[in-house]
């Protein structure tokens, strides 16, 4: 029986010092899942910064709130086609309640007292109001027909709420609108700056008084900028101009003339009277999110799209003074009034699956990238390195993760590389072999957590799949060539250069190829999908054994040698294939339930664990090659086992 899967603080650390205990001796199952089903809401503890849990947030949120309570969270969620607002205690990481409300919430502001939450919903360019403590809607205000309403905000003496919403007509420039709400009515539409459509969704601060309201994002045929709106006569004030696009803004808390703008890959330190800026702090390749100061604007949290992380900015020296890794695709961020509690809202989240190899049982999620795939861990069960193959068109770029299994997956390093897509580790876990669609090969020194080195494969088509020897010597990688030709290649791990490159004949296909290795390091097994054959390779004397038919229309892909030697499992379009590998045949399928897209074994050989897109992953009895247990991990990729 699986756990819950709401990753609880308290939970999460009394089953971090008890599971040790229940399962020490037995070895882990690694899932990673796919289809963007898992994004998430990181719970971050504001004075250690770090992420100390997450929440799932199904398809994604932007929508997230902190009551003056400190501890109750609202998160605006989409659940199988419903809006609704679920109300969590964040220090239990529990949902106290969920209730329908809203229509695509892209932000959620709550009133000083806590009483009335207002929701900005992007689906139809309408406002929801509703009570805190009974979940009951007070009123659905119509704002913009047909649009979008993506920020909101509320007066410091909440006797009114704001909405930024705007609607772009086919052919025609968007119209941009600041609404004004009380009692629970819509009482003021305030025109707004600007033809084009905004950037995201962080686009409304109010000053600490309430007299002043700064709306970013906003983009003229020619300008890009901010508008400045006072909101005691309600009317536009000005358009300043700025030199690249403001993602969001916020005031200081101290000096409201002050505005801190994120943009792409700067924090900009802005006079709110003449806009212009003065001061600015790298944030490396990403930015682009929500801005919030506090320590009374000393620091300032910022979160970075591209770059999976919440980057603080110390404003006493400008720098970058820490880096806080969450979930992918963070958006926006909000800080609890007494500065403990922080949230980040991300759109694309997955997550890697821990549970016990003997039991079956699940033990944790760990927050994984946009795409996670394939998934090495050390040979000591410490660290997990997961291929994150990122998310096409977002900006949030591929490359490896290493994240601390004993630290409940907290993330180490993030090494960049374009068109990552496999990962292998040495037995002895020195290096770590991240490869590439582009045809190279990352030499990932785990402990410093650098690529050292770079081994070229030439120009290739698909991705290269990748083992090592188990004396640590030598690593083989099958890929397709880019003329169309499957190949070996054995490369040295003393010099990283190829000593040789086997053919294995064949075309290229819509995936592959993919090795495995015999136990004994003699033999290579690598799937050919587009013939329907799995090459056997003599890696002694490096040639080619022979060629197995596996049967006409039936698609070999992940390929695992049994510890033993004797068989090995290959997942394919019609199942699970089994091959008994003394006579070198396919002697039964394994029918499962989905799209099997990887296999493992467990250390003794007597299970293995299947990976499944559309459908949940699967336990194999290797004893009677038949599907004893389907786990609750749905739409995964990749997996391994630990060996410890």
């Amino acid at each position: 029986m699986r756990l819950a899967s709401r990753k609880s603080p308290l939970l999460m650390i009394v089953l971090f010092l008890l599971l040790p205990s229940v399962s020490k001796a037995n070895p882990k199952v690694y899932l990673t899942s796919c289809c963007g089903e898992g994004a998430t809401v990181s719970i971050v503890d504001g004075m250690m910064l770090m992420e100390m849990s997450f929440m799932p947030a199904g398809s994604g949120t932007t929508a997230v709130a902190i009551g003056p309570d400190n501890m109750t969270g609202y998160f605006g969620l989409n659940e199988n086609g419903q809006s609704v607002v679920e109300e969590v205690d964040t220090m239990m990481g529990m949902v106290m309640m969920t209730f329908p409300a809203g229509n695509g919430a892209a932000a959620i502001a709550i009133t000083p007292d806590g009483s009335t939450g207002y929701i900005a919903n992007k689906n139809d360019g309408s406002v929801t109001v509703f009570d805190t403590a009974t979940g009951t809607v007070k009123a659905n205000l119509p704002v913009l027909a047909g649009g979008m309403c993506l920020d909101a905000g509320v007066s410091p003496d909440g006797s009114k709420a704001y909405a930024v919403c705007q609607i772009t007509p086919a052919g025609k420039p968007a119209q941009s609108v600041l609404a004004v709400i009380a009692n629970n009515q819509l009482s003021k539409v305030i025109s707004l700056p600007g033809t084009k459509a905004f950037p995201g969704n962080n686009l409304l601060a109010i000053t600490p008084d309430g007299t002043r309201a700064y709306i970013a994002g906003i983009s003229t045929a020619s300008q890009t900028g901010y508008a400045a709106v006072d909101l005691t006569k309600e009317r536009v004030l000005h358009f300043f101009a700025l030199s690249g696009m403001s993602y969001g803004l916020a005031v200081h808390p101290m000096f409201p003339d002050v505005l801190f703008s994120s943009g792409a890959g700067v924090l900009n330190y802005i006079d709110a009277k003449t806009g212009q800026i003065q001061g600015s702090t790298s944030l490396g390749n990403s930015g682009k999110g929500g801005v919030v100061p506090y320590m009374g604007g000393m620091r300032v949290a910022v979160a970075s799209v591209d770059d999976d992380l919440l980057a603080v900015v110390d404003n006493t020296d400008g720098r970058l003074a820490s880096s806080i890794s969450v979930g992918a695709m963070p958006q926006r961020v909000v800080i609890s009034d007494n500065e403990m509690i922080s949230l980040a809202g991300t759109t694309y989240t997955t997550v890697v699956h821990e549970f016990d190899a003997v039991t079956g049982q699940w033990l944790m999620d760990f927050e994984a990238g946009t795409a996670p795939a394939g998934v090495a861990i050390s040979p000591d069960g410490s660290m997990a390195y997961v291929v994150d193959q990122g998310m096409p068109g977002s900006g949030s770029g591929s490359g490896l993760m290493a994240l601390d299994l004993m630290m409940m997956g907290q993330r180490q390093w993030r090494i960049p590389m374009a068109g990552a897509s496999s990962v292998a580790i040495r037995p002895d876990g020195r290096m770590v072999y991240l490869g590439s669609s582009s045809g190279a090969i990352g030499v990932i020194n785990p402990q410093k957590g650098i690529r050292s080195k770079t081994i070229s494969l030439g120009s290739i088509s698909g991705s290269p799949s990748l083992a090592t020897s188990a004396d640590n010597k030598t690593l083989y990688a099958a890929y397709t060539q880019a003329g169309g030709g499957n190949v070996l290649s054995v490369i040295a791990t003393s010099t990283n250069r190829v000593t040789a490159t086997i053919a294995l004949g064949g075309v290229a296909s819509a995936a592959g190829p993919f090795l495995a290795l015999s136990p004994d390091g003699t033999k290579g097994y690598v799937s050919l999908m587009g013939q329907s054959e799995i090459a056997i390779v003599d890696l002694v004397h490096q040639q080619v054994l022979e060629n197995v038919n596996v049967g006409s229309g039936v698609y070999p892909g992940c390929i695992a040698v049994h510890p033993n030697g004797m068989s090995a499992y290959i997942v394919a379009n019609t199942g699970v294939l089994v091959l008994d590998l003394a006579s070198n045949t396919v002697t039964g399928t394994i029918a499962v339930s989905g799209s099997p897209q990887n296999v493992a074994f467990t250390t003794d050989g007597s299970m293995a664990y299947v990976s499944v897109a559309q459908g949940n992953a699967v336990v194999i009895d290797t004893a009677i090659d038949r599907v004893i247990e389907q786990l609750p991990a749905a739409n995964t990729v990749g997996v391994t086992i630990s060996a410890k």
